[in-house]
């Protein structure tokens, strides 16, 4: 199969910054039937965006599906999961490929229980092309990204610690790059970035096991095009806690946010150069600012972050004290500290707890974006909660 090299949109391309004056549209609501929990987006050259739903669907264990701007905001499921041969929840959305096709993964289920991964067409032709075997080997696996002729990714698995591991798959089958010890190294890998010499970067739980939080605060990694790795950061706690993914900017600059940490304890926002320096660049009050950013950032040439807070914002009757979460901007100063403009603020009906990441498009510009909960309060799906989630889209 042949995949292009994978950069998220607008990540090395010029577009414009969003700034505040901004328009914030509904895209699509969830009912169940139709998927619920959606992860992160994908767009194509005609502006139709894919994603995945870890729920709903006709047997409620997930979905595949598209939205055109065509037809304005249709959605349409291209695959129900049944949790048999094709898998299960699928939490990482799909990656579009030169082939045409998309490729994505789902958490479990399979041949072997751990979980596959799969191809489909835009008109929903679906196949398994990997049943991942758990064990010593990959299991439950995440986001994909990808490289010529290869997909790379994240999962569990990795005796004898099951840490999990960065592997690759072709038509071989499953190399494993990096098996995680669950140590000083890390464990429970996230997502990862490619640069173009070949080398990963990413993020993990663990680390330093005294900062106070289970398991360690976290690290960022890197895994270099020969598969030396070796640790670039571990987080001790005010630096942040729980690292979610890195963006790379082309001067080498690594961008994250922290779940929890930082100056308040309710997350922050980081930049790793590549020698080594690293600075946190807002830390959140877990107020109207908001609180638990967990998806990473996105990164305009500009040198703006783009990211959503899980909690924070707005409190309304439907998210109690907590907020229901913010989409953010943080744009750099002239007088060093960086400012933080909330962008949207989630009440509930627009949608609350964004989890997955941005998509930026640079034709608009627009950032694109889903939430895991709200919207329909009376949606039916087998995820646990009494709302379905939201597409929604932030214009200028």
């Amino acid at each position: 199969m042949r995949i292009s090299s994978f950069i998220p949109t607008c990540l090395l391309t010029a577009c414009a910054a969003l700034v505040p004056a901004q328009t914030f549209t509904l895209i699509h609501i969830f009912h169940g039937a139709d998927g619920a929990e959606p992860g992160p987006l994908s767009q194509d050259s005609s502006g139709t965006l894919y994603g995945t739903t870890s729920f709903g669907g006709a047997s409620g264990l997930g979905t595949v599906y598209k939205i055109e701007k065509k037809v304005p905001n249709k959605e349409t499921v291209l695959h129900s999961f049944t949790g048999s041969a094709d898998g299960q929840n699928p939490i990482g959305g799909v990656l579009l490929s030169s082939d045409g096709n998309l490729y994505g993964t789902a958490d479990g289920g399979g041949a072997n229980g751990f979980g596959t991964a799969f191809r489909t067409t835009p008109a929903g032709s679906f196949n398994v092309v990997y049943n991942f075997p758990g064990g010593t080997q990959a299991a439950y696996p995440g986001i994909l990204i990808a490289g010529a002729n290869a997909l790379y990714g994240v999962a569990g698995g990795g005796a004898p610690f099951y840490g999990g591991m960065v592997y690759r798959l072709d038509s071989s089958g499953e190399t494993d790059l990096y098996k995680f010890a669950g140590g000083a190294d890390g464990n429970s890998p996230g997502s990862i970035v490619r640069d173009s010499a070949g080398n990963f970067y990413g993020t993990a739980r663990g680390g330093d096991l005294y900062c106070g939080a289970p398991q360690g605060c976290g690290v960022i990694f890197k895994i270099d095009a020969k598969g030396a790795y070796s640790v670039l950061h571990i987080f001790v706690g005010p630096d942040g806690q729980y690292p979610s993914g890195v963006a790379l900017d082309p001067a080498g600059n690594l961008f994250g946010t922290t779940v929890s940490g930082g100056a308040h304890n309710a997350g922050t926002v980081f930049e790793l150069t590549p020698s080594g320096q690293f600075t946190t660049l807002y830390s959140f009050t877990g107020g109207a600012d908001g609180a638990q950013p967990q998806s990473g950032v996105v990164r305009d040439p500009g040198g703006n972050l783009y990211g959503t807070a899980y909690l924070g914002g707005t409190v309304t009757s439907q998210c109690y004290n907590s907020g229901c979460g913010v989409v953010f901007m943080l744009s750099p100063t002239s007088a060093g500290p960086w400012k933080e403009t909330v962008l949207h603020s989630f009440t509930g009906p627009d949608g609350e707890t964004p989890l997955a990441p941005l998509l930026l498009d640079p034709s608009q510009p627009a950032l694109y974006g889903t939430t895991n909960r709200g919207g329909d309060f009376n949606c039916t799906a087998l995820n646990g909660g009494n709302s379905c989630g939201v597409v929604f889209k932030i214009t200028r």
